[in-house]
């Protein structure tokens, strides 16, 4: 579904979001150049 989106968000919850998974979503997302894409970080 990546390929098929205009612009990408990924939120991620600060203490609870392991960064291995946050940085296997990441490249993730840069594999796909559909767009923008964006981290919302939330604290908490």
């Amino acid at each position: 579904m990546l390929s098929l989106a205009d612009t990408t968000l990924m939120v991620i919850t600060e203490g609870r979001t392991r960064m291995t998974d946050a940085r296997l979503a990441g490249d993730a997302l840069r594999s796909f150049a559909s767009g923008p894409s964006g981290v919302v970080v939330l604290r908490g």
